[in-house]
């Protein structure tokens, strides 16, 4: 029994479910911020995309070098339907927010797919970190926004900022862990300038996230607690990361920040609200 739901647990993980589980939080927290809420065609659409992007980019050099092992035939078949329903919910989208679409899948075709100078992005020298940002807040901000059609600029540019810092930290970890088996070539942060002074520069930007979030933008208190809170406890990640670090920290523990970052403010939202009647 332990190993059956150890097998089911590794296949959620490995399946990029839970990643994209962390997507779809990061998206509703960015509809919580502007006091509004994301239709479920657009979760499922971020959720879907999410899955399917994510197992294209791990997938597809096995697809290339023929490798592709008995034990992915689930995942594969979890991914073509996830591509089947984003291309469904695909439609229900604004003309913004389809254009912004296409831009992310050129972006994650690039990033795994060596159209430039037989080189993909994720082999391009120092670009790794920031392409993989870009990909995660253009989804997780960009179209949310879009879909919610609200264009205070001075609020955007805070969550692409806010968003973007949490996301950047975050892919601190896995370089850290990746340190000694990455390719020197991938040129990472802690490959360039060391383990610890990495670091401080994670530690320096979760202290701008906050100061942000504190000083710089009226929020609710709701979401400045939550806010304050898993930036702590994004820098508890960072100061244990290590190289060879287990794969759970990183991929589950680390990736379940963000669930609870919304979840936590639904929760004060709710307690506020009972307290006040």
């Amino acid at each position: 029994m332990v190993q059956y739901l150890k097998t089911i647990f590794n296949f959620y993980i490995k399946s990029s479910i839970h990643v994209a589980i962390a997507v779809v939080s990061l998206a509703s927290v960015s509809a919580t911020t502007v006091n509004k809420s994301l239709p479920n065609a657009l979760l499922i659409f971020i959720l879907c995309s999410t899955v399917f992007g994510y197992n294209y980019i791990k997938f597809f050099p096995l697809f290339k070098f023929g490798v592709l092992r008995n034990d992915l035939k689930w995942i594969i078949i979890l991914s073509l339907l996830s591509a089947l329903y984003s291309g469904i919910f695909f439609f229900t989208l604004t003309t913004g927010s389809k254009i912004l679409v296409l831009l992310i899948g050129i972006l994650v075709l690039l990033y795994s797919t060596p159209l430039i100078a037989s080189r993909n992005g994720r082999e391009m020298k120092g670009l790794k970190t920031l392409w993989v940002v870009l990909s995660w807040i253009l989804l997780s901000v960009g179209i949310p926004i879009l879909e919610l059609e609200y264009y205070d600029l001075t609020v955007v540019l805070f969550l692409f900022c806010l968003q973007g810092i949490y996301v950047f930290v975050a892919l601190l970890s896995f370089e850290i862990r990746d340190v000694n088996t990455d390719s020197p070539f991938l040129n990472t942060l802690p490959q360039r300038i060391g383990i610890l002074r990495a670091k401080v520069i994670g530690y320096f930007l979760i202290l701008v996230a906050i100061v942000l979030q504190g000083f710089a933008f009226d929020t609710p208190d709701s979401l400045k607690l939550s806010t304050w809170v898993v930036f702590f406890l994004l820098a508890l990640f960072l100061w244990k990361s290590m190289p060879n670090r287990s794969f759970y920290f990183t991929h589950f523990w680390l990736e379940s920040l963000p669930l609870f970052w919304f979840v936590m403010i639904e929760i004060l939202s709710n307690l506020h609200i009972i307290s006040t009647q």
